[in-house]
């Protein structure tokens, strides 16, 4: 059964009742790697099931003693759905490895778009669409991973060579090896959100590649 992590919300007794129809057994633990602000909700149904206009968002730092307090449910995949559906779009479904050694999906900042650092992708429409069904062959995936400084480092280097060779690069992302090919689409991106700036290097590319 799936594991939700919330640091929000989803742990008020009062949005497990309108969201899942029953309340959560859960155990405390914590999220490394990100960063807690403030989020104004628009959504007046989402307000009225929570009682509060502003909602607590993770956003990624990956600063490994950044860590946010919450708890771990085990719901079903029904239930999962259902909070996706709670959830707006400003929030996406990621795949996160918790202090305990858990791994757990957990709603964070979307506004930061990682189209590689995650294969999930973000809600469409006003809705978020259930993750874990299958697309084609092959399951979406939504990961961020933090690495220490020299793997960081090692990787890069990697990378770079094989991007001056035309070659393929592999590289291991929480436990899955990822065969990333010549031909993919390199860019950067910038983003900056009140004190907070991001950069990402992006690398694209189809299935099948």
């Amino acid at each position: 059964m799936p594991l939700v992590f919330s640091y929000g919300t989803l742990q008020q007794h009062n949005v497990q009742r309108d969201t899942f129809g029953r309340l959560l057994e859960g155990s405390l633990d914590e999220l490394p790697g990100y960063r807690l602000s403030m989020l104004r909700i628009g959504n007046r149904e989402v307000v009225a099931t929570s009682g509060a206009t502003h909602h607590p968002i993770a956003g990624f730092s990956g600063n490994p003693a950044d860590r946010i307090p919450g708890t771990v449910f085990e719901i079903t995949d029904e239930e999962l759905a259902r909070a996706d559906r709670y959830e707006i779009p400003a929030y996406r479904r990621v795949l996160v490895d918790l202090a305990s050694g858990t791994q757990a999906w957990a709603y964070v900042d979307a506004r930061r778009p990682a189209a590689d650092r995650a294969a999930g992708g973000g809600p469409g429409g006003g809705r978020r669409k259930p993750a874990l069904a299958p697309k084609a062959s092959r399951p979406r995936r939504d990961v961020e991973k933090a690495y220490p400084k020299a793997d960081f480092v090692a990787k890069l280097r990697r990378l770079a060579d094989a991007i001056e060779n035309g070659k393929r690069f592999e590289i291991r992302i929480a436990g899955e090896r990822i065969r990333v090919p010549a031909r993919a689409i390199l860019n950067v991106e910038h983003e900056r959100t009140g004190r907070e700036e991001e950069i990402e290097f992006q690398i694209k590319w189809s299935a099948g590649g």
